[in-house]
């Protein structure tokens, strides 16, 4: 859990200023990269985390796990070196997708392989409450 909140809340500010860089400082434009990679992102994310939910189950959650902080490496190393908008998009778009599905996604699947039920929904909403109060 401590990963997906560093992985969801450091790059918050970052991720604008450096859209805002690669879209020349057009605040317009960036707000319109940032939607649409937004929205791709929750698009592209809702089927990849039915494909790699299942494929956890076979592979191993650890591999799965691993995902995120390697795509944000990865992602990271792009948007840094590219001053191309549509790159940064993508790098965003990837990072996003796979933040999500290891911080989000395979804890809660890693949650379900140690419990069920009632207890389950209630680790479930300490998870939610300590992620909340971490990014205040």
């Amino acid at each position: 859990m401590f990963q997906s909140v560093l992985q969801h809340v450091l790059p918050l500010q970052s991720t604008v200023t450096m859209m805002s860089q690669a879209a020349g400082g057009d605040q317009a434009r960036t707000m319109r990269a940032l939607a649409t990679s937004t929205g791709v992102s929750g698009i592209v994310g809702l089927f990849l985390n039915q494909i790699g939910g299942k494929l956890s189950d076979s592979v191993g959650r650890k591999v799965m796990f691993a995902t995120g902080p390697v795509m944000t490496i990865i992602s990271a190393l792009t948007i840094l070196r590219s001053k191309n908008l549509a790159a940064v998009m993508a790098a965003k778009v990837m990072k996003d997708v796979f933040i999500t599905f290891s911080g989000s996604v395979m804890c809660g699947a890693s949650s379900a392989d140690i419990v069920a039920g009632a207890q389950q929904a209630l680790m479930s909403t300490y998870l939610q409450l300590a992620v909340g109060i971490a990014v205040i």
